[in-house]
């Protein structure tokens, strides 16, 4: 007979946790006090999340960066 308790038992955490770490990079960065109230302030007055609102300002960047100008530095 099996012991129930020997049981692994489904740890939604961890699968979560396991999950994000397979699909997902993370970034971390440092700014200067009060950018992060004033970027969650901005994502949450556009309706998105912080990430989705920094993600998107980075992809408006590279999509509106000169190319050229972007070379040289």
């Amino acid at each position: 007979m099996e012991d129930i308790n020997k049981k692994e038992k489904f740890d939604p955490l961890k699968y979560v946790s396991e999950y994000t770490k397979e699909h997902y990079d993370r970034i971390t960065i440092t700014a200067p006090k009060g950018t992060k109230a004033s970027v969650m302030k901005s994502a949450k007055d556009s309706g998105m999340s912080a990430s989705k609102y920094i993600l998107g300002a980075i992809r408006f960047y590279e999509k509106n960066s000169d190319s050229d100008s972007e070379k040289d530095r």
